[in-house]
């Protein structure tokens, strides 16, 4: 069986604290203008993301919260953010801290989960009403976080091909893991 990476990125924050100060525009991951992105360290944010699409016979082996920002003027500062993995009700499945500190740019991959409550297999509805929730919980001095990306990969195992004729007549065919056989080659 094989497998395929999905980064679902945000379709919208549903909720935000920091004064009306919008990080739509920012949660893109085309966004590259910090300016109207900045939290501040007592702000919180809910995102929604994209729908997944599984094609028939794929289940879905994994979910990683992955985030990218940096810290401004933030040489030798830590600021603690917590992400919450959250149900389409609200309900949270997974919390987790998160450090970012110093003033490059880096990308935080959290805790890789493979069921949604700790038991249950991840489906297409649970990843269809996921969401998000960045809060402020420390910092080791006043400074703020400039959050450029916040997306969730999803890992997807994909059922193998079952026997038959490929043919192929034009275009690139890339195989990137398993292995072909040829036989009866004409």
């Amino acid at each position: 069986m094989g497998q395929r990476t999905v980064l679902l990125i945000p379709d919208g924050v549903t909720t935000n604290n920091n004064s009306g100060l919008s990080i739509i525009a920012l949660i893109n991951i085309q966004a590259i203008d910090v300016g109207n992105g900045v939290m501040t360290l007592t702000a919180d944010a809910t995102m929604t993301f994209d729908n997944l699409t599984l094609h028939a016979g794929e289940t879905i082996v994994s979910v990683t919260p992955t985030m990218t920002g940096t810290v401004l003027n933030g040489s030798g500062v830590t600021i603690i953010i917590q992400q919450e993995i959250l149900e389409s009700d609200d309900t949270q499945l997974y919390t987790q801290n998160i450090g970012p500190n110093g003033a490059a740019e880096t990308t935080y991959l959290g805790t890789t989960r493979t069921t949604s409550d700790g038991s249950t297999a991840w489906t297409n509805n649970d990843i269809d009403g996921l969401k998000i929730k960045l809060t402020f919980a420390a910092n080791t001095a006043t400074r703020f976080w400039l959050l450029d990306f916040q997306g969730v990969t999803v890992v997807i195992d994909t059922p193998p091909i079952n026997g038959g004729k490929i043919r192929h007549t034009s275009g690139k065919l890339q195989h990137t893991s398993g292995k072909i056989e040829l036989a009866d080659i004409l």
